[in-house]
């Protein structure tokens, strides 16, 4: 056993330990400022924002500030209920690439947050970096928080174990603070160049606005958008999969789009064919795309989630994670899941008959 895995358990042992004196048990006062830590990607971060509704409302003059991932700041950076955003991705989320995580320069960060002397900190990610820099931001607030690598002795306040999907998770948070729930619908608001660099892509003029709202106006839909790619290999399956189900798509208007590390993807399946994949310029920009799509079909990703958010149809594909925690919000997507886990395993022919079905 390496020494770091070693300290890990030590700590775990001790956090578990009845009767421990390390953790505090501080009662929360009123509130003038409040961090959230969300370093997850941006799908995570999106069901994080029914919460943040939640603590805008239920905290009155509370300054609600976020430390995201650079890569995430376009999830929030128009949404009006956040006081500030702090960007750095000195931490690692990857469990299996931890040692990734640049301590010397996390630290460094999380001193600068410790001088704005928040009244609570609440730690949405639960990784060894969130936990350990939380406990240090959160010089004379209260930490709150859930770590599943075992550093529940850091948190003041430590939520009880996961239940249901990852937004009622987020919202767990809530209730150290006093704070009631307001609907766990998340949202996302589009400018002005985000809808009109989508309405280039459909011929046709767009709203911007918050998400959920426009969603429910009843907008004209048309086309699918396409998205093949995933957070991680295991979640998308393979591009020959793809090559084989795209002459099932033929007739329906199609966008083909893909993401920050998925260009050659997209290039290979659009290799022969009339498609020219699209990368859209940021997160609001592929959700005015969808908002405008009546169909989607992807996998376990960010896109599915703006998909369901947006109002669209069609067909989201799981492969190794639980659509139980984390299936795209609203009704209209249908979740298929390979009974290997395995995607390769679903036969194209069967998921373009779903896909039709559930248009």
């Amino acid at each position: 056993m390496s020494f770091r895995a070693g300290l890990k358990q030590l700590l775990r042992a001790l956090s578990l330990a009845p009767g421990t004196l390390v953790r505090r048990r501080r009662r929360p006062h009123r509130l003038q400022r409040l961090l959230l830590i969300a370093l997850h990607q941006r799908g995570d971060v999106l069901w994080l924002t029914g919460l943040l509704r939640a603590l805008q409302r239920g905290l009155p003059g509370c300054a609600l500030e976020v430390w995201l991932d650079p890569r995430c700041e376009d999830v929030l950076r128009a949404n009006p209920r956040i006081s500030r955003l702090w960007l750095c991705d000195a931490i690692c989320t990857d469990r299996t690439r931890e040692p990734a995580s640049d301590w010397r320069r996390a630290w460094e960060f999380a001193s600068r947050l410790r001088a704005r002397r928040y009244d609570a900190v609440l730690d949405a990610t639960g990784v060894l970096g969130s936990s350990i820099c939380g406990r240090w931001i959160c010089a004379g607030g209260v930490f709150i928080g859930r770590s599943p690598q075992g550093l529940d002795l850091c948190y003041d306040r430590v939520l009880g174990p996961p239940r249901g999907h990852r937004i009622h998770q987020g919202l767990a948070l809530l209730e150290p603070l006093g704070v009631a729930a307001h609907g766990p619908r998340p949202e996302l608001w589009l400018q002005a160049e985000e809808s009109a660099w989508a309405a280039q892509q459909w011929g046709r003029s767009l709203p911007c606005g918050e998400l959920g709202a426009l969603a429910a106006q009843g907008l004209p839909r048309r086309g699918l958008v396409l998205h093949p790619g995933a957070g991680w290999p295991a979640k998308q399956p393979s591009a020959a999969w793809w090559r084989k189900l795209l002459p099932l798509l033929a007739g329906i208007p199609l966008r083909l789009v893909h993401g920050p590390g998925e260009a050659a993807l997209a290039a290979s399946l659009a290799e022969g064919t009339a498609l020219q994949p699209l990368q859209p310029p940021s997160f609001g920009a592929l959700a005015a795309l969808l908002l405008a799509a009546r169909d989607f079909l992807g996998c376990d990703s960010g896109p599915a989630h703006l998909a369901g958010l947006a109002g669209c149809r069609g067909l989201v594909l799981f492969g190794p994670t639980e659509p139980r925690e984390v299936r795209p919000w609203g009704n209209g997507l249908r979740v298929l899941q390979a009974a290997d886990r395995k995607l390769d395993s679903l036969r194209p022919e069967d998921v373009a008959a779903r896909l039709r079905d559930s248009s």
